[in-house]
């Protein structure tokens, strides 16, 4: 995924924070949402998917470890990295116990801050590679139990291509009703079906 393609959304009071970290992330072409309090943060987090959000540990009318809680049960695909200006090791620990993936302190140099990001948005992409591969070999090796012909029916919505998957194949696998595998076409040098489960 290039990185224009990748969403961070940014959550800080201050509006000079909110700028300079949108120009240093942006002079990485990453797309960038800015957000100065929570309630605004979890707004724009439900309205679009974000790839990772720098959240500040003080905000306005909520804390940081809060909206942390909330945008980790919303949003939980999101990597979250907490920033601070009022670094402590209780606050660091707290953070991560509470599902922050990093824990940056300010002021921070933009090479700095684009190395964690960075860091951060490949762990995630490694992670969804590593489901995307196990949903494939999942529904693959519970396909050959069945005998003659599957037909797994394609069905789009909104931009995203969706396989139905019959009734006799769903009893033998175990997926329910409410299960659902995205399917990917990727192309490259060969081109390949990829699934994604995705409820």
């Amino acid at each position: 995924m290039k990185n224009d393609e990748k969403w961070i959304l940014v959550v800080d009071d201050d509006k000079a924070v909110l700028e300079s970290f949108r120009d240093v992330l942006q002079s990485r072409a990453y797309s960038v949402d800015t957000a100065e309090t929570g309630r605004e943060a979890i707004e724009k987090s439900l309205a679009r998917h974000y790839n990772l959000a720098l959240l500040d540990i003080k905000l306005p009318d909520i804390e940081g470890t809060k909206l942390l809680v909330k945008m980790h049960r919303e949003t939980p695909r999101t990597m979250k990295i907490m920033v601070t200006g009022y670094p402590s090791l209780e606050n660091a620990v707290e953070a991560l116990n509470l599902g922050a993936d990093a824990y940056v302190i300010k002021p921070v140099k933009p090479e700095d801050l684009l190395e964690v990001v960075e860091e951060k948005l490949k762990q995630q992409e490694e992670a969804e590679m590593m489901s995307t591969e196990k949903a494939a070999e999942w529904l693959e090796t519970r396909a050959q139990k069945l005998e003659g012909k599957i037909v797994l029916r394609p069905i789009r919505i909104r931009n995203s291509l969706y396989l139905l998957i019959p009734m006799e194949v769903a009893k033998l696998t175990g997926v329910t009703k409410d299960t659902h595998f995205k399917l990917t076409v990727k192309q490259g040098k060969s081109t390949f079906l990829s699934f994604e489960k995705v409820k």
